[in-house]
């Protein structure tokens, strides 16, 4: 979980959503894991947008394996912002690739499992 990780680590978080999802498709939303085909440019793009995307998310990982962070010296692509508890920002992965933080980002949900995950509240009681 990002939060988890920008609270209790020292290690820089960018949290994104894949959001694309194929024309003509029978599923109503994107997939888990399926930006992989555009992030290894192994998807289909049919056009300019969907080009742009898959140039751009191949320079947002390229930077992040060799730099330690996605902005880089990238043709075109907006900056993708570090997450953390304050900066709940979010780069949503489509063909108008943006950054925004919606009800999507910040579930509360998951608020009840942070005290069990070890992050967050301590004061848990045990239900016996």
């Amino acid at each position: 979980h990002a939060e988890a990780l920008a609270t209790q680590t020292k290690t820089p978080v960018w949290r994104y959503f894949f959001d694309f999802v194929e024309p003509g498709s029978d599923v109503p939303g994107a997939t888990h894991g399926s930006e992989g085909s555009w992030v290894f440019d192994r998807a289909v793009p049919r056009t300019a947008a969907q080009r742009r995307l898959e140039t751009s998310m191949a320079h947002w990982w390229a930077n992040l394996a060799a730099f330690g962070n996605p902005n880089g010296p990238s043709p075109g692509a907006l900056t993708w912002p570090q997450y953390g508890p304050n900066q709940l920002g979010t780069l949503f992965l489509d063909v108008k690739p943006h950054v925004n933080s919606t009800v999507d980002t910040v579930r509360a949900e998951c608020q009840h499992w942070k005290p069990y995950l070890g992050w967050g509240d301590d004061d848990v009681e045990t239900v016996m």
